[in-house]
């Protein structure tokens, strides 16, 4: 083999490992202010997320509550169907000034 063509990979292989020895530490120092910077992100997409269904769930409520309000109001009714208002057992049998 060729002196120089020995000199010349030998010189390439250091090279490439000093680039990639180099890189390696770089990236080694960006891991924190890269995970930081994705912890705020996926943060904001969070709040953004909730925010969102939160507000789209509150109008199915409040679309549903005036379907309800109409309804009885139509009916003469002042109860949420399925939520009447029932006497239990204890509260007939106690009197005023006695304990349950």
């Amino acid at each position: 083999m060729n002196i120089r063509r020995v000199h010349f990979v030998t010189l390439m292989l250091t090279v490439c490992f000093t680039l990639s020895y180099t890189d390696r530490h770089v990236l080694g120092l960006l891991v924190e202010p890269v995970k930081a910077s994705l912890a705020m992100v996926l943060a904001a997409q969070m709040l953004r997320y909730v925010l969102a269904h939160s507000a789209a769930a509150s109008a199915r409520v409040d679309a549903r509550a005036q379907e309800i309000l109409q309804n009885n109001t139509e009916q003469g009714s002042n109860t949420v169907p399925g939520h009447e208002q029932h006497v239990g057992a204890a509260a007939v049998a106690a009197t005023p000034g006695q304990d349950v």
